[in-house]
């Protein structure tokens, strides 16, 4: 009697725009032209040379450092920003979706930024310039909402530079509500002062692991942003 041999099927990937990359056949990974690129082994990701890549947590796919690259959500294969890069054309299992992730769309994680502390002001000019930056920073920061998230320094930091904000604001008010035209321009003035903040304590929620739907609560808001700590594992803004 023959034995029965288990039929092993090839897992096909593609990218976020449905192009295929390779595929997963038993423990290897292969490209597009059947080379293999590397293979599974328990819940490690190796490369052709044997060396350990990065592993599957949970949901989550990490590096050799243990530094959270990717998750899965569903059927999709997705960075730490919440990007989909890619998809399994059929079942594939977390550590195969990993697999792929890692050596078929090259998921690494972000560079480490490291921030050097800038010169110290000497002159009178170089201590206004430093001063209007800090103040103006908050506004620059207002494109980093889908990227980036902010710590708890960062939220104080704008919360005292909105302070000054409203005080200056407040004498550009006083001196414009004598009229229609005044009004609106204080409105208008108040809105705008009042970004930073309010994109400063999305970015803080995110980086604590919750929704910028949080901030909708006030006190509680206030109170999460300003003193919660941040939360690495499970954090799918990450």
């Amino acid at each position: 009697m023959f034995a029965k041999r288990k039929m092993i099927m090839d897992i096909y990937f593609r990218d976020g725009s449905g192009s295929r990359v390779g595929f997963i056949i038993g423990t290897d990974i292969k490209d597009n032209s059947g080379s293999r690129v590397g293979y599974i082994e328990g819940d490690n990701i190796k490369d052709n040379s044997g060396s350990r890549i990065g592993y599957i947590e949970g949901n989550n796919f990490k590096d050799n450092y243990g530094k959270r690259v990717g998750y899965i959500e569903s059927n999709n294969i997705k960075d730490t920003y919440g990007t989909r890069i890619g998809y399994p054309e059929n079942n594939a299992s977390n550590i195969e979706m990993c697999a792929a992730a890692l050596l078929l769309f090259g998921l690494e994680a972000a560079p480490q930024t490291t921030h050097s502390s800038p010169p110290r002001p000497e002159t009178g000019w170089e201590w206004f310039v430093f001063i209007l930056s800090y103040f103006l920073k908050p506004f620059f920061e207002l494109s980093y909402l889908k990227k980036y998230t902010a710590t708890r320094g960062n939220y104080w930091r704008t919360l005292f530079c909105t302070y000054v904000y409203y005080l200056v604001g407040g004498m550009i008010i006083a001196q414009s509500v004598k009229s229609t035209v005044g009004v609106i321009i204080s409105i208008i003035v108040i809105l705008i002062l009042s970004l930073p903040i309010v994109f400063v304590s999305i970015r803080r929620m995110h980086d604590i692991g919750k929704s910028g739907w949080w901030n909708f609560i006030p006190i509680v808001g206030f109170f999460m942003c300003g003193f919660f700590p941040r939360k690495i594992e499970n954090n799918p803004y990450f």
